[in-house]
C-alpha cells in the first residue's frame, strides 16, 4: 500500500511539472547548465537571498520555479518533495503597487517570494527555500544541494 501511494505521489508530482512547467523546462535547463553551487550559505535559505528565477512572463516564473525545484537534491543524491509553499513579503525588493503587491492582471509585480518546505525523500528532515519569481539573477544551487537535470 505504501508502496502503491509512493508511486501515485510521484505521477502526480510529474504530472504537476509538465502542467506548470510548459515550454520552460528545456531553457530553463540551458541555463542550468551554467549553474554552479553558490559559496554563500545563505543563497536560497534566507529572504533576503532568495534564489532570484524571474522570467519573461508570471506562469513562465512559476513554471520555471517548479522545474528548478524538481532538479534539485540532497548531496547524496536525494530528490526532494515539496510538501508546502507559501507566500512572503520580500525584504529586498518593493512591490511595485504599495496596495496591492501581487495582482497578476493589473501588470504589478514584485514584493512578494515563496517558500517552499520541502523534505529529501526518506527522511523527515526539512528544507526552506526562498524564491523569488518576480526578478532575476544568474541562477545558482544553494550551498549542500545538487542539480540534476531530469
Amino acid at each position: 500500500m505504501t508502496r502503491l501511494f509512493q508511486l501515485l505521489l510521484v505521477s502526480f508530482h510529474l504530472c504537476i511539472i509538465v502542467l506548470f512547467a510548459g515550454c520552460n523546462g528545456p531553457e530553463l535547463s540551458i541555463l542550468m547548465k551554467t549553474a554552479r553551487p553558490s559559496a554563500d550559505s545563505t543563497y536560497g535559505y534566507t529572504p533576503k537571498n532568495a534564489i532570484r528565477i524571474g522570467y519573461y512572463d508570471m506562469s513562465g516564473s512559476i513554471g520555471a520555479s517548479r522545474y528548478y525545484l524538481h532538479g534539485l537534491r540532497t548531496a547524496n543524491g536525494k530528490q526532494l518533495e515539496v510538501i508546502s509553499r507559501w507566500s512572503i513579503f520580500d525584504p529586498v525588493n518593493e512591490p511595485s503597487h504599495p496596495l496591492f503587491p501581487r495582482r497578476g492582471d493589473l501588470n504589478i509585480s514584485g514584493g512578494m517570494l515563496d517558500c517552499y518546505r520541502l523534505v529529501p525523500v526518506g527522511t523527515h528532515d526539512t528544507i526552506s527555500l526562498f524564491i523569488d519569481i518576480y526578478h532575476s539573477e544568474k541562477l545558482q544551487i544553494p550551498k549542500d544541494l545538487i542539480w540534476q537535470s531530469q
